[in-house]
Parts: C-alpha cells; sequence; structure tokens
C-alpha cells in the first residue's frame, strides 16, 4: 500500500529498503524501516473499535505515535482492511 500503484514512489521505497544493508530483507525489516504496522496491530484496532472499547483503541494509537509509526499509513491499512471485510460480505465468503 505504501507505493499506491506509482512505479516511482515504489522504486523509493524499495531503495529506501535496499539501502538497510541488510542481506536478507525479511517483512519484519520492511515494517520497521517504513514505520509500518503489523497487521494484527490493524485487527486489534478494529477489534476495539467494534467492541466500543475506546480507551484501548486509542493507547494503541498513542503507541503507534510513540513508537514512530507512520499513522497516515496505518489508516490506510485500517481503510484496506474494512475495505476487504466489505467484499467478502458483499460476496458472502
Amino acid at each position: 500500500l505504501s507505493g499506491d500503484g506509482s512505479y516511482r514512489d515504489s522504486t523509493s521505497i524499495l531503495d529506501q529498503v535496499a539501502s538497510g544493508g541488510l542481506d536478507l530483507i525479511k517483512l519484519q525489516d520492511v515494517q520497521e524501516i517504513l514505520g509500518l504496522a503489523e497487521e494484527k496491530t490493524v485487527v486489534d484496532f478494529l477489534k476495539f473499535l467494534s467492541s466500543g472499547d475506546r480507551k484501548p483503541a486509542l493507547d494503541l494509537l498513542n503507541n503507534l505515535f510513540l513508537g514512530g509509526y507512520d499513522l497516515l499509513e496505518f489508516n490506510k491499512n485500517v481503510v484496506w482492511y474494512l475495505r476487504k471485510i466489505l467484499i467478502l460480505k458483499l460476496l458472502r465468503i
């Protein structure tokens, strides 16, 4: 999602990850370099919201912010995940 379909943005992100000096690049390395939260964090956030647990949801956002995560990308991931859920519900899968 970080490249948003743009070749130039995706190439820039690839250069950023490759410049990390790692011999083997793992998902966790990419997430750390780009400041991206794990999918589990998105799921936890949505669970908090759907159950009305505002304090844990706000605490999670605060921890992401304090941890240096990219909140704009987190927001994109939340919307992308909700879109996936909506499509699956519409298709009744």
